[in-house]
């Protein structure tokens, strides 16, 4: 968060780059305030990442925090 507010660019990415990396980054733009609900980021995610795929277990995580 201190990385991007400052104007760095900012990247994250686990094995497979759909599950983990979505899960991060839905919650990563819910707190930067670039996404209001967590259907909102995973669509701006999913514009940048089309293969971003949630599964339940991530998105009851995200739903918990946000």
């Amino acid at each position: 968060m201190e990385a991007y507010k400052s104007g760095k660019n900012v990247a994250f990415h686990c094995g497979g780059g759909k599950g983990r990396t979505g899960a991060v980054a839905i919650g990563t733009l819910i707190s930067l305030g670039l996404a209001d609900t967590i259907a909102d980021a995973e669509q701006k995610a999913k514009e940048i990442r089309p293969i971003i795929n949630i599964r339940e277990p991530q998105r009851a995580a995200l739903e918990k925090l946000y």
